[in-house]
């Protein structure tokens, strides 16, 4: 059962650093892949990679906090999250990948009184985050460095809304319910005073 447990929080650990490394990697592609000289390229590029890779994080911290139903509750986030782009379909494997791992690791306990409700507002808060960064937009007109340029860009009321979304996943992560022994952990042998050197 020991390494079972232990198993289980190598895979999600491994699958929640994919995850990060693919979310910073994911800023590229809208930085990269916008029009030269759109000054909304920069920050779409950055506030896009932090909604995946807040998520990521989390569920790497829960795992090292002891708090799996956090990374659970991301992993099953990351999922609508992935089908929103061709780019971002193959973040659904290592996504299930962790949640599944993570479900294995959720015990029964006093701490479930605390935790999931976090784990509620830990789910549900990423992809309120990318909501406010797809539904507030406008319009917008400017000048590149061949001519102009124009096209829908997020509003600095949609970023700040996205941001204190995140923040706020990320601030109640930390929150931690009381803990109890688990049961897989191996029992410590207590030293007899006769097994004491002289």
């Amino acid at each position: 059962m020991y390494d079972n447990h232990m198993n289980a929080r190598r895979t999600a650990q491994w699958s929640a650093a994919v995850l990060i490394v693919g979310a910073v990697g994911l800023g590229f592609v809208p930085y990269f892949g916008g029009t030269e000289g759109d000054p909304d390229r920069l920050r779409y590029a950055l506030s896009f990679a932090a909604v995946y890779a807040v998520p990521a994080l989390i569920g790497w911290l829960g795992i090292r906090r002891g708090t799996p139903r956090y990374t659970m509750a991301v992993a099953w986030a990351l999922l609508p999250l992935s089908i929103l782009s061709i780019v971002l379909i193959p973040f659904i494997i290592p996504a299930l990948i962790m949640g599944v791992a993570a479900a294995r690791l959720i015990r029964p306990g006093p701490a479930a009184r605390i935790e999931v409700p976090v784990a509620i507002v830990v789910g549900v808060g990423p992809i309120l985050a990318m909501a406010a960064l797809l539904t507030n937009q406008e319009w917008v007109e400017y000048q590149t460095a061949t001519g102009s340029g124009a096209g829908d860009q997020t509003t600095i009321s949609g970023y700040l809304q996205a941001w204190v979304c995140l923040a706020i996943v990320l601030a109640v992560s930390f929150v931690r319910g009381p803990r109890t022994a688990s049961p897989d952990a191996p029992a410590r042998r207590h030293r007899a005073p006769s097994d004491l050197p002289a």
